[in-house]
């Protein structure tokens, strides 16, 4: 492993959030920075959504939008949208798409500060938020299932276009309420915090620098509620996963040509990655093309695995596990993880969801700057 960063390990402790194998030094910061896909001298069109503004209104500044949903039936191709910090009904679906050259971006002025709340019946595929354009990038929301109006969430961020990001955003609470649980498992849909899916034929999604927890009831262990449900191709990267029932990254369906980079996953209780395909989607050639490289998995039922189909093109290289009850590395077609670390990460305060590395870290210098992290998987 190269060291590459030019941090020193103290410098790196003081970083906001640590996730991946340090010699990578990725970190989830209070802001990433915003890249709204312009073209050289275009003239971008601004919307404003606020708690204090009206549907009925123009959307400018000094007039903002009461919703989300407003604001996104006035967007068009390189069209920002800010969101002011407060509370907005959730449970609705955006259509509007961008182009390759202009992208659609929904944007929280504050991390964390637009808030997504239940509000009513689900639209869509049961998600507090339900994205069926392409071109979109919806960045720093915080989507909150916990009250008793997001109980029906099966869903927090659902994806269902094509060249979309989900970034630097919280997702959290959901399927938590046992009821709402059982029935989601019962009717054999399952839910997850994200979804980016190749249902609607969605490809090159990403999910990239978010907060996943509390994916279910915290007693539970499932098959079917996850972190992170991947089907469609694209990059899942720098995300912080804990306390999900079923699997803290899943891969299925007909997923393939994914990338799953510098994630930290604690207590996924079914697995921490899974990477496979089956079912609905599926076919012999699906389950490949796939790379695994500089995450972290503990105290998960799995570490990294393999199911269902899967391909001899995937890779695995330089992760971390620790504490995994029933298996930490397994690979179909005598594949190989190379580089694989077995110890405790050290994180600075587990216990608290503070996932920085300290300055013992075994993780330190161990992360991949070569092809498997770079791999682009088309």
């Amino acid at each position: 492993m190269q060291e590459g960063s030019g941090k020193s390990r103290a410098e790196a402790a003081k970083l906001p959030t640590a996730l991946a194998l340090a010699g990578l030094l990725v970190t989830c910061p209070a802001w990433i920075p915003i890249t709204t896909h312009a073209a050289a001298g275009e003239v971008r069109r601004t919307l404003y959504v606020s708690p204090t503004g009206l549907d009925s209104s123009d959307g400018t500044k000094a007039k903002p939008f009461r919703s989300i949903l407003a604001a996104s039936k006035r967007a068009q191709p390189g069209t920002v949208i800010h969101v002011g910090p407060g509370l907005y009904a959730g449970g609705f679906q955006t259509t509007a798409s961008g182009n390759a050259g202009a992208h659609i971006l929904y944007v929280s002025d504050v991390r964390g500060g637009a808030k997504i709340v239940g509000a009513g019946p689900p639209e869509g595929e049961g998600a507090g938020w339900s994205n069926r354009g392409d071109y979109v990038d919806v960045r720093g929301f915080e989507i909150d299932g916990s009250g008793p109006h997001a109980l029906k969430w099966q869903i927090g961020f659902y994806n269902g276009g094509s060249n979309c990001t989900f970034g630097n955003s919280i997702v959290h609470d959901i399927l938590t309420d046992p009821t709402a649980y059982y029935s989601a498992e019962s009717s054999g849909n399952g839910g997850a915090g994200i979804l980016m899916d190749r249902y609607y034929g969605g490809f090159d999604g990403i999910a990239d620098g978010n907060r996943v927890y509390n994916i279910g009831p915290p007693s539970e262990r499932s098959n079917l509620v996850h972190g992170i449900y991947v089907t469609e191709s694209g990059t899942i990267s720098n995300n912080v996963v804990y306390n999900v029932a079923g699997i803290g990254v899943h891969l299925w369906h007909g997923a393939e040509r994914i990338r799953i980079l510098n994630n930290t996953i604690d207590n996924a209780r079914a697995g921490g990655i899974e990477v496979g395909s089956g079912d609905s989607g599926g076919s012999s050639t699906t389950g490949d093309y796939v790379v695994v490289a500089n995450n972290i998995v503990v105290n998960s039922g799995r570490g990294i695995y393999e199911w269902g189909t899967t391909g001899v093109h995937n890779i695995y290289e330089n992760n971390q596990l620790y504490g995994n009850s029933e298996s930490n590395v397994s690979l179909h077609h005598g594949l190989k993880a190379l580089g694989t670390v077995i110890a405790d990460p050290q994180f600075v305060n587990a216990a608290a969801h503070d996932y920085r590395l300290r300055e013992d870290s075994p993780a330190f210098g161990r992360g991949a700057l070569n092809d498997a992290a770079k791999a682009v998987s088309r």
